[in-house]
């Protein structure tokens, strides 16, 4: 093999090498991302249990999709916990995360939807700083699938307090998430006031003869 030949050899083997480490850091970015994925769908009294125990303690830096969830985990495993001390860990370490992710992407719908829950578990469903933060959310995301039951939740809890600008987002939020018969009657089991379960009600019925 002429001196050429192994040259190229070697270069070929080296980016190889390097892409195979790429890989396997895209692997563990995933698996990293669906374990944070998973523990938000627990509820708060088991995120915190298995957070508490440290093993799921984020050690060092995340990167952005993983600092996201992992964020909204804790900030449901402070809910979940009665030790002043550990809820201040968890929403501390909640924050630095929350932070990553929004530098990273600073309109990311939702990345604001785990700010408002965050504000809600540290300071109140009606404290202005989380009412702000789920009226930011409808601006960077108006349309999102998997917190839309959250959001109208709290949304018909401060309805009164929401500007309307916000309830307007807010109800378009739920006429596109009441396409369909179940969805439907979930959010009219979430609208508890009477106000904004009429407008929902009007506009869907309008965007419903729209389409006929």
């Amino acid at each position: 093999m002429t001196a050429r030949a192994q040259y190229w050899r070697f270069g070929v083997i080296a980016i190889l090498a390097v892409m195979l480490g790429v890989a396997i850091l895209a692997l563990r970015d995933e698996l990293a991302v669906r374990q944070a994925d998973a523990l938000t769908l627990l509820d708060p009294p088991r995120a915190y249990a298995l957070f508490e125990d440290g093993r799921l303690m984020p050690q060092g830096p995340l990167v952005p999709r993983v600092a996201m969830p992992t964020a909204l985990a804790q900030a449901r495993a402070a809910f979940g916990s009665y030790d002043g001390g550990a809820r201040a860990r968890l929403l501390t370490s909640a924050r630095v995360n929350l932070d990553t992710a929004l530098a990273a992407r600073p309109a990311w719908g939702d990345a604001r939807v785990a700010e408002t829950y965050m504000d809600f578990v540290e300071k109140g469903v009606g404290h202005a700083d989380t009412r702000n933060a789920f009226a930011t959310s409808y601006v960077e995301a108006p349309y999102l699938a998997e917190a839309a039951p959250w959001r109208l939740a709290y949304g018909n809890n401060q309805w009164e307090a929401l500007s309307p600008v916000t309830q307007s987002h807010m109800l378009d939020e739920a006429a596109w998430y009441g396409r369909t018969a179940d969805n439907y009657r979930l959010i009219n089991e979430i609208l508890t006031n009477d106000d904004a379960r009429q407008r929902f009600r009007d506009l869907h019925a309008r965007l419903a003869a729209q389409e006929n």
